[in-house]
């Protein structure tokens, strides 16, 4: 496929999908994620590639968005707290518990408000938290058991997807 070729699927892509834009970690992060996963055998771990922090999940499309791809600072997060988020219904109408990783980081609100009121998106939740799932299907994981987790939180660079409905049962 030529460039010229690939930007104009994109643009086809933003004017009919949702927009999901994230932020991909540092790989110090990412290797501290991998080993907090095996350290505290979480069930169903998803693979380094997959984790990413939500900065947008709008079903409205936002055609004129553009990443900021690499971040010219890292953006440095703090933990916060466990959760266990319900992810969205498989094809038999069940959830599974998703383990996530809440946390604290003023320039991820603030960019998610800036995208949310320039372009007039939606979100399906109240309050945007920034977060790391660590399982989409993590069991009956007992969130006090949990240590916290004490290594970077390093933020290095934003990118776009069209947004994708059934991701819930693609994982």
């Amino acid at each position: 496929m030529k460039l010229i070729e690939f930007q104009n699927q994109m643009q086809i892509d933003r004017a009919s999908n949702g927009t999901f834009a994230g932020a991909r970690l540092a790989d110090v992060t990412v290797q501290g994620l991998q080993r907090f996963q095996r350290e505290n055998d979480i069930q169903n771990p998803i693979p380094p590639e997959k984790f990413h922090v939500t900065i947008l999940y709008s079903r409205k499309p936002c055609p004129e968005y553009e990443p900021a791809g690499k971040y010219p600072a890292p953006i440095a997060a703090d933990f916060l707290a466990w959760d266990l988020f319900p992810s969205q219904k498989d094809k038999d109408g069940n959830h599974s518990n998703c383990l996530v990783m809440k946390i604290n980081s003023p320039e991820l609100r603030a960019r998610h408000r800036y995208l949310m009121d320039k372009h007039g998106a939606t979100f399906d939740f109240d309050e945007y938290i920034p977060h790391l799932t660590l399982s989409y299907n993590a069991g009956d994981v007992l969130l006090e058991a949990l240590p916290e987790f004490v290594e970077p939180i390093i933020i290095t660079r934003e990118y776009y997807q069209p947004i994708d409905l059934s991701w819930a049962t693609n994982n």
